[in-house]
């Protein structure tokens, strides 16, 4: 499982709980966390190598906007998206599919 992976079904989870009511307060601010995390997520797409590692990064954005408006992805900023992930993950940190490789 990826890091990506591992994330998108910890806000699947989240969904199915506030769903299925088992959240009693603030479930519209769940969801819309829920949304937002899965935005992050699809901002960029990266492809993981077996040892969890990012293989290659591509910005999702880079689809819709000319190449030459980004900057050349060095590796700062594809460090700084993976430690995103790594970030968002955290919280989560218990659940028997997390990989401590992943620990910001």
């Amino acid at each position: 499982m990826t890091l990506t992976d591992f994330l998108l079904a910890r806000i699947a989870e989240d969904e199915a709980a506030v769903q299925g009511a088992r959240i009693a307060d603030g479930p519209a601010r769940v969801l819309a966390e829920c949304e937002a995390k899965r935005r992050i997520v699809a901002l960029v797409e990266p492809e993981w190598t077996e040892d969890g590692r990012v293989a290659y990064w591509e910005p999702a954005l880079m689809r819709y906007r000319h190449a030459r408006d980004f900057p050349v992805l060095d590796h700062s900023y594809i460090r700084a998206w993976e430690d995103v992930l790594r970030v968002l993950a955290l919280p989560h940190a218990d659940h028997p599919d997390y990989d401590d490789g992943w620990r910001p």
